[in-house]
């Protein structure tokens, strides 16, 4: 399968913001190599680079990291990772 790198530089503000955030989270502070990093996002990606420009990856990725955060609230407050099988019209009618 073939993969493509994508790289987007952040800005001064963003990589400020990201360290912080780290910092907050992890309580350490990040060697050289990590300040360096988080300078970046990268997106490993199969998708071709004929359909799909690096703008593009960025988008979907956002929106993707959106969706990821909505179910990460579907199972924190209303615990759908708890339910038992069932079919859609019942869970229609659970949620």
């Amino acid at each position: 399968m073939q993969t493509r790198l994508v790289v987007f530089k952040l800005s001064e503000q963003q990589k400020q913001q990201r360290i912080e955030r780290k910092r907050r989270y992890n309580g350490a502070r990040l060697n050289d190599a990590q300040q360096e990093m988080a300078n970046y996002n990268m997106y490993i990606i199969n998708l071709k680079s004929s359909e799909y420009c690096s703008e593009q990856i960025y988008h979907l990725y956002r929106l993707r990291w959106q969706i990821e955060l909505v179910f990460k609230a579907w199972k924190s407050v209303l615990k759908v990772d708890q339910f038992n099988p069932m079919g859609s019209l019942q869970t229609t009618c659970i949620l």
